[in-house]
């Protein structure tokens, strides 16, 4: 477990759920959300668990858009009613069920995905791999407006690349498009900066 802890402030404003990966049609009727995917564990972790803090997540991200962020498909038509059923879901389940197909099947289109290319590289792919995987999915604990709710979301996200960087030092495996992490403190480069420039703490006059 990481050390750098903001779950008492998280869990004032939202909530969250963990289940396998390969059992994400319970988020069916959760238009949007914030999720984290983990590496094959044993056991998934406990709902009190917030996955900045659990160091064998691989990656952060985020769906949908609104309240509203549903679909359907059609379930059956019936030709002598010309009645038909629909099936609904959301925005985030489709996301989820697109990443667990990508890890339970390796194709030429993934290898140009080179986030995947790095899970594929340390834990392989297939059907015995994302029955141990784990996903989180974290809401807000109260109702916010529904223009709100890409910036509660890109913000979400961001801030638990953020604490996950801070708790590890370094970057999840998957989150590419945040950057590696990079060593600075042993070049030359760094160091000539850090003796010519003030700490923010004297420039704040902190």
């Amino acid at each position: 477990m990481g050390k750098y802890d903001q779950s008492h402030i998280i869990d004032n404003y939202t909530m969250t759920e963990w289940t396998r990966l390969d059992n994400t049609g319970i988020f069916n009727q959760v238009p949007f959300g914030v999720y984290a995917i983990t590496e094959p564990t044993d056991r998934p972790p406990t709902n009190n668990m917030l996955p900045f803090m659990f160091e064998k997540t691989v990656y952060f991200g985020k769906s949908g858009t609104s309240y509203d962020d549903f679909l359907y498909d059609r379930k059956d038509f019936n030709k002598e009613k010309n009645t038909e059923r629909f099936h609904r879901y959301s925005l985030l389940e489709r996301r989820l069920k697109t990443h667990r197909h990508n890890f339970m099947n390796h194709n030429s289109k993934l290898e140009r995905e080179s986030s995947y290319i790095k899970f594929y590289d340390k834990y392989g792919y297939g059907e015995d791999i994302i029955k141990k995987m784990n996903v989180c999915v974290i809401v807000p604990k109260t109702p916010i407006p529904n223009y709100c709710v890409p910036a509660w979301l890109l913000t979400m996200e961001s801030y638990f690349i953020y604490l996950y960087q801070m708790n590890y030092g370094r970057n999840t495996l998957m989150n590419l498009n945040h950057g590696e992490t990079k060593k600075y403190e042993d070049s030359h480069a760094y160091k000539a900066r850090s003796d010519q420039s003030p700490s923010l703490l004297e420039f704040f006059n902190v």
